[in-house]
């Protein structure tokens, strides 16, 4: 798989969390040595006034309405890589508060780290955006699906990012709730029709924002005796609705295909 992988859950519990605002400060410890820019180049299309804002205004105190755009400008329009090293922080706070700017879905938050040099990250750094990428994760994979629906997303981001993705098969297998359990049935439902014609579950913003590895490795989970079983034993504590809506289809599309190995 691309990318850089930390082994093992230790050096991320130093900063995985279930508090979004925890994740959100180490982010911010970690790059609190990166230089702010005095100027950046952008495309004469990208408004003047907004990339001077970023430069001039400390960080913390830039508003969403300034940070978000740039987010989605960043290393393309606006920018190089260093410049998108110091303001990640802030990015990752909009991406928690905030997630309705394309710049920060989390598969194109995972693709512009990569592109701002992560495999090149300082061990801290590494750790710190591994965890929030992991905290996201959790974050999502434990509300119901009726009330987040940006699990998938988180869960290919981690992959396409390889820091932590081993921990995310962790984490699924380690929280005593129903709702992860719902989470991932509704991502066997919805992704049936695709993973039956195509093999693994689709790249939720295109291939180039994903990583075929991990795509293959979450497919592969999905379908093992492990995640079966843990379905199966979650039905007990579902609701008749849930059960009926979610569970109870999953199992039978995972009874309609040979399970592909999960390494």
């Amino acid at each position: 798989m691309a990318g850089r992988v930390v082994e093992g859950a230790r050096g991320l519990r130093r900063y995985f969390s279930s508090d979004s605002r925890s994740a959100i400060e180490g982010v911010y410890d970690a790059f609190a040595r990166e230089p702010r820019p005095e100027r950046m180049d952008h495309s004469p299309y990208r408004s003047s006034e907004a990339v001077a804002a970023l430069c001039r205004l400390p960080l913390r105190e830039i508003p969403d309405a300034v940070i978000g755009p740039y987010a989605g400008w960043a290393m393309t329009t606006v920018g190089n890589e260093r410049d998108y090293r110091y303001f990640l922080p802030r990015i990752f706070q909009l991406a928690f508060e905030d997630p309705t700017y394309l710049g920060v879905e989390p598969p194109l938050l995972a693709w512009r780290i990569k592109r701002a040099g992560f495999d090149e990250f300082s061990p801290q750094q590494t750790e710190a955006v591994a965890g929030a990428f992991l905290t996201g994760f959790y974050s999502a994979v434990t509300k119901h699906p009726d009330d987040n629906s940006c699990f998938p997303d988180w869960w290919s981001a981690i992959g396409l990012l390889g820091a932590g993705f081993r921990q995310t098969f962790e984490i699924f297998e380690e929280i005593d709730d129903i709702n992860p359990a719902l989470q991932v049935a509704e991502l066997l439902l919805s992704e049936a029709i695709h993973i039956q014609k195509h093999g693994p579950i689709s790249a939720p913003f295109g291939q180039e924002h994903a990583d075929e590895t991990a795509l293959i490795d979450i497919t592969g989970f999905l379908f093992s005796d492990k995640c079966r079983a843990h379905l199966s034993a979650m039905r007990q504590f579902a609701s008749a609705e849930d059960a009926d809506r979610f569970l109870g289809p999953a199992i039978d599309v995972q009874d309609q295909f040979t399970p592909v190995p999960h390494r």
